[in-house]
This record gives structure tokens, C-alpha cells and sequence, in this order.
């Protein structure tokens, strides 16, 4: 079992919280525009307290074994994926990248494989949490189920974002357009079949590892990981009231996102709650 003092578990608390304060500070500001700094240079900065939340909470739950392999097979799959459909339209659709995210891969920009590894890590702690799993390990039980539930809950997260992104702010272009708000829907099903792989393939190896053993630490923290989902969507729930441009494209993705990524993460606390009930 992993071991962690009462003063350490409390600083660490705070670290957490602190993070979730941060990145929701800094997507407001995305959201309201009123500082003249560009909209991506904000997304990096509270992207940088998700790293903060996620590798802290990753390394003290999973290890620094899990962490890696979780974060290789993502790099493995997500850029194989994504660099295959700017060449060849497979899986997502025929688009490319601009020079706005910055230094590529290839075709491929490098923050493209933190994004998918950080949201991903919050996507499949949902998961395990909406069907109880508190755990380090999974079981046979949830081998498949909680891949396809998490790989659902990061597309849910995509769909909050893609045509902001793309055809407001040209950070990629779908040179073919598509119906949703110019997004093709095969966008949506190569996000599916990309992190269900990536979900599946951790899914395998934490299976093979055996370990499912609960760590020592306040059950009430798994809290924090709905609050981080939701505030991941606080940009695109509040474009509306701050925007007067593509006013038809920013209400509808607002409320795209309070009725999936918002009501996913309230029934998930409640999820946690009678869980938590349950274990005593």
C-alpha cells in the first residue's frame, strides 16, 4: 500500500485544489478576453496547472511505471493517429494543422500529445468512478466497460472545443468541412476509436499487473476530478456572454457542453457520493 503522512496528504490536498483554482482562473480569462494576451498563450497557462494536477495525483495513485506506460501508449497512438489523417484523411477526416499551436512533429504540433494525455488521464478516472473503481488496478469486470465509458467522456470533451478551435480560430482546418458547425462527424468517431484504443491498452496492462490495491489517502479527493472535468468546458460555457462574433456557433457549443460535459461530471459527484456511502 502506498504510505503518505497526514501533513504530506494535506499539502498535497492543497496542491490539488490549488490546481483546480488555477486552471479555472485562467480559463475565465480565456473566456472574458479582456487581457491582450492570445487566447492560446491562456490555454497553455492553465494547462499547465492540469499537468501540475494530474502528474501529482498520477504518480502518488498509479507510480511512475503506470504513469509512463500510460503516457507511451498515448504518444504511440494519439500522434500514429493523427499524423496518419492529416495524410490520409483516416481516422478523424482530411485536415491539417496552422503554425498556431506551434512546433510539429512532423504534421503534428507537440502539444497536440499532452493535451490528449492530460484530459485522457481525467477521462479515465471518470470512468473508474462511474462504476466504483478506486483503485490502482482494474478488474476483469471492468477490463472493456470503463475503456468505452472514458473514450465517450473525452469525445464528449471534444465536442466542446473542435469548432472553436478549428473554425473560428483556424488552429486546424477541416479542408472538407463537416456538419457540425463545419467539424465532419468522422472527427468525432477517430477521437472514439483513438482513445478507446489508448483506454484499452492501459486497461490490458493495469489488468496484467494485478494491482488492486486502494491508496492511503482521503477518499473525499476524487471530488476534485469532476470539478478539474467540468472547468476544462468553463471556456466554451461562457464564449456567449462574452463574444458578439460567431454568436451562432459559441450559444449552441455552450450548451452542448453544459448538457454533456457539465451534467456528466454533476452525475459523476453523485456517483462518488453513494460510493463512498457504500465503502463506509
Amino acid at each position: 500500500m502506498y504510505q503518505i503522512s497526514e501533513k504530506s496528504e494535506k499539502r498535497l490536498m492543497s496542491v490539488l485544489i490549488g490546481s483546480v483554482v488555477m486552471n479555472l482562473l485562467f480559463f475565465v480569462l480565456l473566456a472574458w478576453g479582456v487581457l491582450p494576451i492570445e487566447l492560446n498563450t491562456l490555454r497553455f497557462a492553465g494547462g499547465f496547472f492540469l499537468l501540475i494536477f494530474v502528474w501529482l495525483h498520477g504518480l502518488y495513485h498509479y507510480g511512475w511505471n503506470n504513469m509512463l506506460i500510460f503516457f507511451s501508449i498515448t504518444l504511440a497512438i494519439t500522434w500514429t493517429f493523427e499524423a496518419l489523417s492529416v495524410e490520409t484523411g483516416f481516422p478523424f477526416g482530411d485536415f491539417y494543422y496552422t503554425d498556431l499551436l506551434g512546433d510539429k512533429i512532423g504534421a503534428v504540433p507537440i502539444l497536440i500529445i499532452p493535451a490528449y494525455f492530460l484530459a485522457g488521464y481525467l477521462a479515465w478516472t471518470l470512468g473508474n468512478l462511474f462504476f466504483g473503481n478506486m483503485t490502482a488496478g482494474i478488474d476483469r469486470q471492468n477490463l472493456i466497460r470503463v475503456p468505452l465509458l472514458s473514450a465517450l467522456i473525452m469525445v464528449m470533451w471534444n465536442l466542446s472545443f473542435d469548432p472553436i478551435m478549428s473554425t473560428i480560430e483556424g488552429n486546424w482546418i477541416w479542408q472538407n468541412g463537416g456538419i457540425y458547425f463545419g467539424v465532419p462527424l468522422s472527427n468525432f468517431l477517430g477521437w472514439f476509436i483513438t482513445v478507446f484504443l489508448v483506454f484499452q491498452l492501459f486497461s490490458f496492462s493495469l489488468y496484467q499487473s494485478g494491482d488492486l490495491i486502494e491508496p492511503s489517502f482521503k477518499p473525499s479527493h476524487w471530488y476534485l476530478f469532476p470539478a478539474m472535468y467540468i472547468v476544462q468546458g468553463i471556456p466554451s460555457a461562457l464564449y456567449p456572454f462574452f463574444r458578439d462574433d460567431h454568436a451562432d456557433i459559441y450559444q449552441a457549443i455552450a450548451l452542448i457542453t453544459v448538457m454533456t460535459m457539465f451534467l456528466t461530471a454533476v452525475a459523476c459527484i453523485f456517483v462518488i457520493k453513494a460510493s463512498l456511502k457504500e465503502h463506509g
